[in-house]
C-alpha cells in the first residue's frame, strides 16, 4: 500500500504536486477530487456530489477497501464557490484550537487548500458525521427528555466557549509549531459578492482590543465596500429602476454612515465589554448534530461551519438559539414550550457559570449592544436590517437609561427573526 500524505495532521496542500495538475481546470471536477484524496488516504474512492450551499459545494468521497487505520470509509470534500482562502485557513485554526482547548465535539480536518491548488477553488477535507442529525431537523422529533438533554449541552458548548478567553476581538491563526495567535477578524459576506466574483469574507488587517473600535472599522469596510461597487447596492436595491444609480448609492452610504455615528453612544463599554471569549457566528441548529437514539438522544456530536467564528465581548454569546423557537423550518414553538426550554437552557448555564461573567451579561442593559453586533456583523445588503435597528435605537435611546439590571436581556426575538431573515438574504 502506497503511504497516504495524511498520517493524523491535516495537511496544507497549498505547495503540493498532484497528478491532476495535467488535468483542465474547467474539467469536471470529481476525478481531480479522486486524485488528490487518492495521494492523501492511498485508496481508490468513489465521488459524489452530496450537497449544495450557498457559499460551498460539498462533495461525498467512497474509500475503497483496504485503506490506511484510522482513516474512515466516507469523507466529505467542501470546495468554496469563491476563493475564501482567510475563511479556510480561520475555519481550520479555529477547530484545532477548539479541539485541543475544550471538549467541543468538532470535525476532523484531514486537508485544506487555501489557493485553489488542483480544485481552482479553497477546499478542505472534513469528517463526515453519520452519528447524529442537525438539530434543526432532529429536536422536534426527540421526546422531552431528549429535548431537555440537547438544551443542556446546547448551553454546555456555550459555556466552554465563553471559558476561551483572549486578549483581544478578531478571528484565530495558527503558527506552523503550533502556536495560537489572533489576527483581523474575518466574516462571511454576501453571495451577492459572491456572484460579481467580489470577496465573499472581508478580513480587517488587526485584531482589535475594544469593541467600538472593532464595530466602526466593520461598517467602515462595509461603506468603501459599497462605494467601490456601485452596480451591486442599484442591483439589490433598485430592482424596478424607481431609482437612479446615485439615489441608490446614497441612500445605502447614508444608512452606514448613520450607524457609523451611533456605534460609539449606542455600544456597551464597561467592565464585561473587556471580557472576551470565542464564539461562534451561527451556533443554531443548523450547525449542530445531535444523536437521535437512546441512551444518547439529545446528545451533541458535532458543532460545524467555524468559518465565521471570531472573539468577541461575552455577552454576544448570551442569545436564544433557533431551535428553542421554531418548529421546523417556518413554525414558531408554542409560546409555552419556548418559554420552558429557554428556562432550562439559561438554568444551565447560570449553573455552569463560576465566575459570573455569563450571569451579567443577561442583564438588559447589554441588549442594545448585542443587538448592534447583530447588526453590523451582517452583510453589506441587509441595509433594511440597519435601518430597523437605527429606528429602533433612536426610539430605545432615552428609555434604556432607566432600565432595571435585573431583567433577562437576551435578545429580543424580534432581533433573531430579523437576524435569521438577513442571513437568508444572502443566500439567495
Amino acid at each position: 500500500m502506497a503511504t497516504p500524505l495524511y498520517r493524523g495532521s491535516p495537511v496544507n496542500i497549498d505547495e503540493l504536486d498532484f497528478p491532476a495538475t495535467s488535468l483542465r481546470h474547467d474539467s469536471a471536477v470529481e476525478p481531480r477530487i479522486a486524485v488528490v484524496a487518492k495521494s492523501l488516504f492511498a485508496s481508490e474512492c468513489n465521488i459524489n456530489h452530496f450537497a449544495n450551499g450557498s457559499r460551498n459545494e460539498v462533495y461525498l468521497v467512497k474509500l475503497a477497501q483496504p485503506r490506511p487505520p484510522l482513516i474512515p470509509p466516507t469523507i466529505l470534500c467542501r470546495i468554496s464557490k469563491a476563493a475564501s482562502s482567510p475563511s479556510i485557513q480561520t475555519e481550520v485554526d479555529t477547530m484545532l484550537y477548539v479541539s485541543e482547548r475544550s471538549r467541543i465535539p468538532v470535525p476532523r480536518v484531514f486537508a485544506y487548500c487555501t489557493n485553489g491548488n488542483v480544485l481552482s477553488q479553497a477546499y478542505l477535507f472534513i469528517e463526515h458525521i453519520t452519528t447524529g442529525k442537525r438539530m434543526r431537523e432532529a429536536f422536534e422529533t426527540l421526546d422531552e427528555e431528549g429535548k431537555a438533554r440537547a438544551t443542556r449541552e446546547y448551553a454546555g458548548v456555550v459555556y466552554k466557549l465563553s471559558q476561551l478567553r483572549c486578549t483581544h476581538i478578531g478571528s484565530l491563526r495558527r503558527y506552523p509549531e503550533g502556536t495560537y495567535y489572533l489576527g483581523g477578524p474575518s466574516l462571511a459576506r454576501s453571495k451577492r459578492a459572491v456572484s460579481a466574483d467580489q470577496r465573499i469574507h472581508a478580513t480587517l488587517e488587526r485584531p482589535f482590543s475594544a469593541v467600538v473600535p472593532w464595530l466602526l472599522a466593520m461598517e467602515e469596510d462595509q461603506l468603501h465596500f459599497v462605494r467601490e461597487h456601485p452596480e451591486l447596492i442599484n442591483e439589490r436595491f433598485n430592482a424596478y429602476g424607481s431609482k437612479s444609480a446615485t439615489e441608490v448609492m446614497n441612500d445605502a452610504s447614508l444608512v452606514l454612515r448613520r450607524l457609523i455615528g451611533a456605534i460609539p453612544d449606542a455600544c456597551d463599554t464597561g467592565a464585561l465589554s473587556k471580557v472576551l471569549c470565542l464564539w461562534h457566528y451561527d451556533l443554531n441548529g443548523g450547525s449542530i448534530f445531535i444523536s437521535t437514539r437512546a441512551p444518547d438522544a439529545g446528545r451533541i456530536v458535532s458543532v460545524i461551519d467555524w468559518d465565521g467564528a471570531i472573539v468577541t465581548p461575552i455577552w454576544r454569546v448570551v442569545r436564544w438559539p433557533d431551535f428553542i423557537s421554531v418548529r421546523g423550518v417556518r413554525d414558531c414553538l408554542p409560546e409555552a414550550d419556548k418559554k420552558r426550554f429557554q428556562n432550562i437552557l439559561r438554568n444551565e448555564i447560570m449553573r455552569l457559570d463560576s465566575d459570573g461573567f455569563l450571569r451579567k451579561a443577561f442583564q438588559e442593559r447589554y441588549e442594545l449592544s448585542r443587538e448592534l453586533v447583530e447588526v453590523v456583523t451582517q452583510p453589506w445588503n441587509c441595509m433594511h436590517e440597519r435601518q430597523q435597528w437605527l429606528d429602533a435605537w433612536e426610539k430605545k435611546r432615552e428609555a434604556c437609561k432607566a432600565v432595571k439590571p435585573e431583567s433577562s436581556g437576551w435578545m429580543s426575538d424580534k432581533l433573531v427573526r430579523i437576524f435569521r431573515r438577513g442571513r437568508r438574504h444572502t443566500r439567495r
